[in-house]
């Protein structure tokens, strides 16, 4: 199944337009610089995806990325990435992949062996 960078954008809106409505109601630990640092996060993975030339290395920026995401819900208190927001930031770390052709089954969960949310 392909990605498009379309499908990527709109993953990435409902995720943050997800985190900014719930901080809105909510007495939530996570501050907007925490919301833009995970919007930096995806931002960088995606651009490390689109200049990267070995197939064989595509692993080194997903753990990358999801290693600093670890680090960012742990500063948050855990309270930033609930079950919406792990769903579409696992969709757009994935989505990438596909959109780059690093891997062709969407049902793979490169995130899964470094992701602690």
């Amino acid at each position: 199944m392909a990605m498009t960078k379309t499908e990527l954008n709109e993953i990435k809106a409902r995720l943050f337009e997800g985190i900014i409505d719930f901080k809105k109601t909510a007495d939530v630990s996570y501050s907007y610089f925490d919301i833009f640092r995970l919007k930096r996060i995806l931002g960088k993975y995606y651009r490390e995806m689109a200049k990267l030339k070995d197939k064989n290395l595509f692993k080194e920026p997903v753990k990358k990325a999801v290693l600093q995401i670890n680090s960012l819900n742990e500063k948050t208190d855990y309270e930033m990435i609930e079950t919406d927001q792990r769903e579409d930031i696992c969709a757009f770390i994935i989505g990438t992949a596909l959109f780059f052709n690093f891997i062709s089954n969407p049902d793979d969960d490169i995130t899964g062996e470094w992701r602690e949310w």
